[in-house]
């Protein structure tokens, strides 16, 4: 619904697509997230409230255009890339790790059934020096662990 995010979303999927002619669009999903951590570097940034919406476009196109961005703004990049290969995804605000830690992510749902996608937390895990997990894809029961809190979908 931004003519500037569109156009910069357009531009990096058609890159995706040439430089995996062979993927699918479900491959490219991943290549996207995996851009999403690789590209791009954590900066501390004010959070959201739980549940507040309106900030996705604005968080995605400073992520384009500075490289930096906080929970919401990695959640705001891949939400943008994968609506752009036009999946139903939902960036939500809300907490995480007991409810505590204010914290953005993505939701999107394959065949009915909601997965967590957390490029921001997959790349603390990497630039922490933890053992790696792989927040792609997080099936709502294997969510436990980060104890995700939102208002649902």
């Amino acid at each position: 619904g931004d003519a500037e995010l569109d156009q910069m979303i357009a531009e990096r999927l058609k890159k995706f697509f040439e430089e995996n002619p062979d993927k699918t669009r479900f491959e490219i999903l991943r290549v996207a997230y995996d851009h999403c951590v690789n590209d791009y570097k954590y900066l501390r940034k004010s959070a959201y409230d739980k549940g507040a919406t309106g900030w996705e476009i604005k968080d995605a196109k400073d992520m384009f255009t500075s490289g930096l961005g906080n929970c919401y703004g990695f959640a705001a990049i891949f939400w943008a890339l994968a609506r752009g290969l036009g999946y139903e995804a939902y960036v939500i605000a809300g907490n995480c790790t007991g409810s505590v830690q204010p914290h953005g992510w993505v939701q999107i749902s394959f065949d009915g059934e909601p997965y967590f996608f957390d490029p921001e937390w997959h790349y603390a895990y990497i630039n922490e020096n933890r053992p790696v997990k792989d927040m792609f894809m997080i099936a709502m029961e294997d969510a436990w662990y980060w104890t995700y809190d939102y208002y649902p979908i």
